[in-house]
Order: C-alpha cells, then structure tokens, then sequence
C-alpha cells in the first residue's frame, strides 16, 4: 500500500486539510502544536479506528468543527486507486471506493463498505493494530521509555524486541508462572492447592480414628467435676510443701557461705587502722618502676652509639673532583641508553630506505613502462581529477541503466500500444454503426436534457389541446356553427413567435441552453403557423367553436404546433395526422379498431413525411405512444453514444500517452549513447595529457592515480627516512665528543670513549654514584649524631620525674622506704578484697529470696547446726514425695476420663467431617483443573517462543547488526541473543562482550531502533505498509544523525516513509541526504 493523499474533515486542531503525499518520502516539519502528532493519529485512526470517548487524547475530537473523520487515498500492490472514508460514527465501518486514473470515482466499481477486519484482510495484509504501531508508526515516547530503563529490565525489554509481541508473549509467561506457583508447588504449604490437599488428608485420618461410644456424657462429667475439686486441694499443699523443702535445701547448701561471711567480717574489723591506697595504685608503681630501668637502659645505649658515631665520621674519605661534573654526566648517561636505540634505528632506516626503493620500481613498472622515478615525482592529479573521474564513472554507470530501463520500457509498451490500438478500432466501429442507426421518428434535439424538456412540453400542449376540444365540442351543440376570424388568428401567431424568440434569448443569457433550444423551437414553430395560417386553421377549426372556447381551442392548437415543431425534426406529417385525427374519430366509431401491423405501417409513413397515412392510426392516443417509443430509443441511443464517446476518448488517451513513452524511451536511449560517446572521448584526452595509456577504462584511471598516489607517497617516505638517516649519524657524533671531553677531566683513557662512549659514561656515572654514597652517609651520621644528643637530654629529664613520683607514693603511705610501703601497699589491696568479697556473699545468700524468707534461714541458722538443718530438709522431702504421688494419680484418672469424653462428643462430628471431605475433594478437583490449564498455556507459549528464537531471530539479528553497526559508527558490529538467556549482547570489533544491562541509554535506544526496523523490513516481505516516524532522532548527536539519517534513506529506496520533526536541522539534513524527498512545512 502506497498513500497518494489525505483529507482531514474534522480531527483535532485540524479541518478540511488536505495533504497530497508523492512517490517518495515525505519530511513532514512544523513547531510545537503544529499539527504533526495530530496527522499522525489520524493516519492511524484511519487504518485501525477511532479511540473511545473515554480515550480523549487518541480520540482527538475536532476542535474547529468538520465531521470527525476523513478520507485517505492510496493505491494498492497491482497500482489501482482506491479512496476509503471512516468517520467516528460509522460505527467501525470502512468505506472503500474504486478510482480512475484521473483521480475520479470509477463507473464500474461500486462503493465496499468493510468492517474492521475484512479491511485488514483485504488491504493492510492482515497486519494488526498493535502489530501497526510496533513496527511501522515508532514514535519517541518508545525511545524514552527505552532510556529510562536500568539493569535486567533494559535486557528483557531489547530482547523482546527482537520479535514482534515479545513483549506481551513474556508478560503473560511471567503472569501464567505465577499463578501455577500461587496455585501449587511440590514443596509448598500455602498455595491453595497444597493446603486443600492436606485438609483432605486430615480429615480422612480423622474419620479413620473414630470409635464408637461406651460411656454416657451425664457420667463423666459428673466424675471429672469430683475429681477436679480434689486435685486442686493437693495442689495447693504441694506447692506450698515444695517451697519449704526448696528453702530448707537452700539453707543446708550456704551454710558453710555463711559461715565463711562470719570470718571475713572479724578480718576487715582487724585492719581498719591501716590507710587505704588508690586501687590502681600497685599497677601505677609497678609500670613506673619498668619504665625507670628501660630508661636507665636507653641512657647507656645512648652513649654508646654516639660514640660508635664519631668514630666513623673520622673514617670517611672525601673526594669532591669528580662530583663537578655530575649534572652533564647525568645528563649524558639518559642520552646513552637513547644513543643504542639511535644506532638500532640507524640500521632499520638503511633496509627502510632500500625497501622504498625497491617498492618504487614495482609501482613505477605497474602505471606505465615508460615512466620513471622523475616522472612520478612530476605528476600532479588534483582532487578535482578524481572526482572528475568518479562523476564519470558514476555517470556512465548511470546511461548504462537508463539505456536498459529505456529498453525494457519499449519492450513492455509494445503489446499496450497494440492493444489500444485495438480497443480505439473497436469503439470507433461501435460508434459509427450506432450513428447510422434508425430508430423510426427522427427527433430534433441532440442531447438527452433537451429531448427530456421538449418531450415534457409535448405531453403538456397535447394535454391542454385535448381538454380544450371536449369544452369545444360541448359548446358546438348548443350554438351554431360560424367562422373563426383567421387574420386575428394569424397575428396571434406572430405575438408568440416573438415572445418565444425573447425568452430563448433571455434563458441563453442565463445558461439554460436546453430550455432556450425549447423556446426557440417554439418561435420558429409560430412563425410556420403564422404562414400556413388559412389552410390549416380551415382544417383544424371545421368544428364549429362558441365565444372563450373557440379563443382557448386556438391557443392550445398553436401550443401543440410548438411543442411539435421542437420535438419532431419533420413535424408536417405529425401536425397533418393531428389533423386528420378528428376524421379518424368518427370513422373509428363505426369501423372499429385496426391491427397493431397497420398501425406500423402508418407511423413508418409518418416517418417519411406522407401526412395522409395517419388515418390507419386508431386516435391520438397512438400517435403519443409513437412518439414516445420514439423518444426513449432516441434516449437509449444517446446513453449509448455517450459510454462509447468516452471510452474512445479514454482509448485515445491511452494511445498517446504510450507513443509518448515511446517516443520518449527512444530520445533516452539515443541521448544516452551520444553522452556515453562524448564521456568515453573525454576521458581519453584527460588520459593523454597526462602522459597515461589511452585504453584503460575510467576505473582503471582511477586505479593508476591510486598508483601514482602510492608512489609518491613511497618517494616522500624515502626522502623521510635519508634526511633522519643523516640526522641521526650526526648526533651519535655530538655525543661521542662530550663523554671524551669528561673523561678527559676525569683522567680516563681518551681510545675508549672513541670506541665505547656508552660504556665509558656508565662508569663515569658509577664513580659519581660512589663519591654522592659517601657525602650522603656523613650527612646521614651527622644527623643521627645530633638525634642522640637530644634523646639523651630528654631521658634524663624523664628521670627526674619517675623520682618524684616516687617520693610522692612513700608520702602518701606513710613508709619510710620501699619495704614499709610494699606493706602498706599490701595490706590496702586485702582490705579491698575483704569488701569486695562481702559484697558478693551476700548477693550469692539473697538471690532470689523474698525478706521473709531471708529473715527464716537467719532464724534456722541461729537455732540449728548443719546437721539438724538436713535433718529437717530431709523429712519435708519424703511428705513432698508422697504428695506428688498422690496428685499424679489423680491427674492421670482425670486424663483417662476426658479423654473418653471426648471421644464421645467427636462420634457426633462424624456426618460434618465427612461432608468437609467431599467439599475440600471438589475444590482440590476445580483447582487441579485450573493447574491444568495454565500448564498447557504456558508449554504453548514457550514452544511458540522457541520456534520463533530457532526460525525467525537469525535473519532479524542479521539485519538489526547492520543497522547497529552503521548507527553506533561500527563500535558495535553484531547483536546476538545467548541460548536460554532473556538478555542482549553485543559484540565489539575487537570481539568483546558487553551485556546490554550495561550500556549507555543513547546504546539502549539505537538498540532498539535496530530491532524495530530490521522486524519492519522482515514483515515488509508480506505488508507494504507506509512507516511513520515521530522526531526520533531528538536526542541523537550530530554523528548518531547522520547514520541514521543514511539508514532512513536506505529504507525510503524500499518503502514509503513519513518523517515528522519539529527540529530544522533535522529537517535540512534529511532533505540534503534525500533530495527527492516532499517537504511540508506546518505553523502554529
């Protein structure tokens, strides 16, 4: 399908907009709210419908009136027209409607009216809406959503672009996988499915458990009750005998604590005169005491080590001479590794330099034999040579085509221009054979409107003429017969040719041409009464008339002759038959009516003028019907000549039209051989004024530049390579010198440096190292001498403190010397411990006692020993013993007969469980069938998609790699989709991966413009539908535009295309890149 134009009646901003599409591609730019979105809805409005109402921006209501909807002209695959009309109210009918070549309806196609989908059936290749705007309407809100995406989400989305409704086809993977795990999974215990089918388990393990009852309900109850009241009085006394027999264990286990706490209290009383130290005090003093002897330690260290200092200070020798020339030796020894690569190159240039001679005689043999080096030097070819020559070549390619389209375009032309031929022979036969065609009563008029119009006045004036001889006829009874007065009579004639005359001019004027004819057969018609006047009104008025009849008899009469003389090309014979049609009248009434062959025999006499043969006419009535028999094959016969009037002029046109591609293929073809000549003759003196061979073809002077580009090219390389070949050798010398002239001062040999300059800096370079290793290490000694002396000072300082301190923790002791106040210092320490330890009794004695029961065991202390307190503990846990025995026993009776209770109650429950079992086995039935269901689904689909993944992805990623290729200017040259992956990758030239989760989004996008349009050009195999592309390239840079602008003309050579842009230089770039190409421009 190809578009030709669209009519916008009302939708949007937009009404009764036309826009005529042409052959090529059409750039379709305008600012904001210009209009450009809105033709694009229309456009798909018109293929696929229009939105609900509950849709307002796809919809688009006309906001300045027209009816909503419109008209779109295309012509489809065999190159017929066609024009269909959808509006908002035709209920989702399409009308369709055949067209000419000259853009109108055609005669014999008949309006289609289609629904939806006969409509894409028949003439959008069955290509769907969502399938429509996927492939071929991508706008930039696609792109941006592309950008906007990160991660996984960016893989999944380029791989479902890789096949038309990917997308959709994984989102419902996606939802059919997650009802299956919501309905049931092997290991769950929450899906629907999993608990249904337990509950079905347990309940039938529960009717399995069922018994029948052997107790009475009233007896139970009445047992457990009684029981109950006396179990709760033994617990009561076996709680309370429990917490005694606790308490007593407790005080037998703390006894010997207790006793312990005693001690410590009479210690701690015994030392309270001594004085209590800080508690970190002997730590402190100890630390102390280390750090003075490490101290003292360092002190001795100190002196050693600087007088081992200065002892080698004395030792150092001291030789400044060769440190003078430390900078040049430094400088010359970096120079020296430079100078042995020097020498490398030195060696590359010479094979270099004879390489490029060599290659030179090659490329020098290969342009021409007679050419030398000087003559490769002296030849210049410009740029505009080459291009010269590449317009040539392009140009002859060019001829060559047009002389073969020319050629196939005569050959196709032949059996066309035979066949209209022959199609104009035809219709002008059938034209010729209709002119000469009789059709009984000749008629005056020509065209079928005037025919019309002068055969309406006829049936009036015979109608007026008939009703004016019965009133005639009813007053010739009563009066006498008398003479009409025939001059009043013939100058009413005259009056009413001259009206007629006036008004045939006045309807002129006013373009009625039919009824002027009318109207000015009439005037010719009075005129002809006026002159016969005498003979016919003594016929026509043989009746005697009275008064108005008579007057009213005459003017119908001479309305009758002019409606006659208009209509009937030789009326005579017809007015002479009205004539003798009152003859004829009373003969009939007593002769009887005629055959119907001799009343054809009469009308052909009319026919041939011969008046008196109307009397074998029966009355008027039959002469009316011969006219009018007359009138409707005269009809028929100009319909007739019409159709065939146009199709010879159709036929006729065709001819010519195909002479003049004829004859125009033939002017093409002769005018390309002369340019073809004249370009062939060009080239051969461009060729020999340059001193190359004549014969080779424009490629092949294209091919010697290339020669002499590469020999010149070598020239330049070889003088290159001579010139540094020189310079290099200079400079090994320059270097030679100045290590000579430092040995010399240095006192070494002067023949070395000569030959081994290098090996004579490195040993200049590893006496300076030695003599700057020496300087070094007596700064470094010095140093090190003045960091002792400073360490010392501070040690000694440090000295002085530790002995203050010490004096300061004697004071605070009370002791005289160290022994006095290791005493005290001791003696401190267990006061704290004797504290401490009291604290921790007496914690350890209270712990999780109540003060009753603490103010008991001191009660129990204080009157017992040790072994009265186990005595007592014993005994209260052998009447604990039997009174737990006893509360088991009961417990265990009032266990046996609940649990027969119950049994009891759940036999009733039987009939309920039994019903939740059939229940819960139909819902796990209706659930398995819904798993089913969705299993099969889901198997389809990922079938389906791997089908598609095996036949149909190879030749789409083959396509979308070329497009990648040429947009992201060959950074990426293939896109591939691993097996079992929902993922993109793509591959560098280098042959590197890269995951598309981690690409740009300018990537993502031309990914996905690559996967788009290599799936368009895949369907346009079988749909030719028009693309449409809204502003995609908004946020490409200047480079991306390019090569997407070059992809676009690309596919613009293969189908129609319709670019919108709000940006100019998108717009200037597409037009420069397609010449041909249909600019629209809108405004605001």
């Amino acid at each position: 399908m190809r578009w030709s134009g669209i009519h916008i009646e009302g939708f949007g901003k937009w009404s009764d907009y036309r826009l005529q599409l042409g052959e090529g591609p059409t750039v379709i730019y305008g600012p904001n709210e210009a209009g450009k979105s809105t033709i694009l809805g229309f456009a798909r409005s018109m293929l696929y419908g229009f939105a609900s109402k509950a849709n307002r921006t796809e919809r688009q209501e006309p906001l300045y009136g027209g009816k909503h909807g419109g008209r779109l002209y295309f012509q489809d695959a065999l190159g017929l027209n066609y024009v269909m009309e959808r509006y908002a109210s035709s209920s989702g009918k399409v009308i369709v409607k055949r067209l000419d070549e000259s853009g109108g309806l055609s005669a014999d196609g008949d309006a289609m009216v289609l629904s939806q989908p006969q409509w894409e059936r028949q003439f959008l290749d069955g290509i769907s809406e969502r399938i429509y705007r996927e492939l071929f309407a991508i706008t930039l809100t696609e792109l941006q959503a592309i950008g906007m995406l990160e991660g996984d989400e960016l893989g999944k989305q380029l791989y479902h672009a890789g096949w038309s409704g990917g997308a959709a086809a994984a989102f419902a993977e996606k939802q059919l996988t997650g009802q299956l795990d919501a309905l049931y999974r092997p290991k769950g215990s929450t899906q629907p499915l999993n608990r249904a089918a337990k509950t079905w388990e347990e309940l039938e393990n529960e009717l399995r458990r069922f018994a029948d009852p052997i107790e009475t309900y009233r007896r139970l109850t009445h047992q457990i009750e009684e029981e109950s009241f006396a179990l709760r009085q033994e617990e009561e006394a076996v709680t309370g005998l429990r917490a005694e027999s606790a308490l007593l264990d407790r005080a037998v286990a703390q006894h010997e604590l207790w006793l312990n706490k005693r001690a410590l209290l009479l210690e701690l009383a015994s030392l309270a005169t001594w004085p209590l130290l800080p508690e970190d005090l002997r730590h402190r003093h100890d630390a102390l005491m280390n750090q003075r002897a490490k101290l003292l330690t360092e002190i001795a260290r100190l002196d050693a080590d600087r007088e081992e200092c200065r002892t080698k200070l004395s030792l150092l020798p001291n030789d400044e001479a060769v440190l003078d020339d430390a900078e040049p030796i430094e400088h010359l020894l970096l120079s020296a590794r430079e100078i042995a690569s020097i020498r490398t190159e030195i060696a590359e240039l010479a094979v270099e330099i004879r390489e490029h001679r060599a290659a030179l005689a090659r490329l020098v043999g290969r342009i021409s034999p007679d050419w030398t080096e000087e003559s490769l030097s002296s030849f210049h070819a410009t740029v505009e040579d080459r291009d010269t020559l590449r317009r040539w070549r392009g140009r002859e390619a060019e001829l060559q085509r047009e002389m073969e389209a020319a050629e196939t375009l005569l050959r196709s032309l032949l059996p066309d221009i035979r066949e209209s031929r022959q199609l104009l022979e035809k219709w002008q036969l059938e034209m010729e054979s209709l002119r000469h065609r009789r059709v009984g009563i000749e008629l005056k008029p020509q065209s079928a409107e005037t025919l019309q119009s002068a055969s309406r006045l006829f049936e009036e004036a015979i109608r007026e003429w008939e009703l004016a001889e019965f009133r005639g006829g009813q007053a010739a009874e009563s009066v006498p017969n008398r003479k009409p007065n025939q001059p009043s009579a013939a100058r009413f004639f005259w009056a009413a040719a001259v009206v007629l005359g006036l008004a045939s001019a006045l309807l002129v004027s006013r373009g009625w041409p039919a009824a002027a004819a009318a109207a000015g057969a009439g005037a010719i018609a009075g005129m002809l009464g006026a002159l016969f006047w005498p003979k016919q009104a003594t016929d026509l008025h043989a009746r005697p008339t009275v008064g108005a009849g008579a007057s009213e008899q005459q003017a119908a009469a001479n309305r009758l002759t002019a409606a006659v003389s208009a209509l009937i090309a030789e009326p005579g014979p017809i007015i002479a038959a009205l004539r003798l049609d009152s003859h004829a009248q009373v003969s009939s009434r007593t002769t009887g009516s005629r055959s119907g062959r001799s009343r054809a025999i009469a009308v052909d006499a009319i026919s041939r003028g011969e008046a008196e043969a109307a009397v074998s006419l029966e009355s008027r009535s039959d002469i009316r019907e011969s006219i009018r028999n007359a009138i409707e094959q005269r009809l028929e016969q100009l319909r007739e000549a019409g159709r065939l009037r146009e199709k010879t002029q159709e036929a006729e046109t065709r001819l010519s039209r195909l002479h003049a591609q004829e004859q125009e293929a033939r002017q093409r073809t002769a005018e390309a051989v002369r340019e073809l000549n004249d370009l062939t003759s060009r080239r051969e003196q461009w060729l020999s004024a340059r001193g190359l061979p004549t014969s080779v073809t424009t490629d092949g002077a294209l091919e010697l530049l290339d020669l002499a580009e590469q020999g010149q090219d070598r020239l330049q390389q070889a003088a290159r390579s001579a010139m540094k070949h020189a310079e290099l050798t200079s400079r090994v010398g320059r270097f030679g010198d100045e290590v000579g002239e430092i040995a010399a001062r240095c006192g070494m040999n002067g023949d070395r440096v000569a030959e081994e300059p290098e090996v004579v800096i490195r040993q200049l370079h590893a006496l300076l190292q030695r003599q700057s290793a020496v300087n070094a290490e007596a700064q470094s000694l010095l140093r090190q001498l003045q960091a002792w002396d400073g360490l010392a000072a501070q040690s000694q300082a440090e000295l002085a403190v530790q002995e203050a301190q010490v004096a300061e923790w004697l004071a605070m002791a009370g002791a005289a010397d160290a022994l006095e106040f290791a005493s005290a210092l001791e003696t401190s320490e267990r006061r704290r411990w004797l504290s401490a330890s009291l604290i921790r009794m007496n914690a350890e004695l209270g712990a999780g006692l109540t003060d009753e029961q603490l103010v008991r065991i001191e009660e129990w202390y204080a009157v017992s020993d040790e072994a009265s307190l186990h005595l007592q503990a014993e005994r209260t846990r052998e009447r604990l013993a039997e009174l737990e025995r006893g509360y088991r026993s009961r417990s265990e009776q009032i266990g046996r007969l609940r649990q027969e209770l119950d049994t009891l109650i759940r036999q009733d429950d039987r009939r309920r469980l039994a019903e939740e079992k059939e229940q819960t086995a139909a819902v796990v039935e209706e659930l398995s069938q819904q798993f089913l269901v969705r299993a099969a689904a889901l198997a389809m689909i990922r079938r389906t998609k791997r089908m598609m993944e095996e036949k149909r992805q190879p030749g789409v990623l083959r396509d979308a790699s070329r497009y990648m290729t040429r947009l992201s200017q060959g950074r990426y040259t293939r896109i591939v989709i691993p097996d079992g992956a929902q993922t993109v990758h793509l591959h560098t030239p280098d042959d590197r991966v890269v995951d598309s989760v981690h690409v740009s989004r300018g990537t993502a996008e031309q990914v996905y413009l690559a996967m788009r349009l290599a799936l368009a050009d895949e369907a346009s195999a079988s749909a030719g539908l028009p693309m449409l592309l809204d502003d995609l390239f908004v946020n490409f840079d200047r480079a991306r535009l390019e090569a997407a602008v070059e992809i676009v003309k690309e596919i613009a050579g293969r189908r129609q295309l319709l670019l919108l842009t709000c940006h100019p230089h998108i717009r200037d770039l597409l037009i420069e890149a397609m010449p041909a190409a249909q600019l629209v421009e809108l405004s605001s």
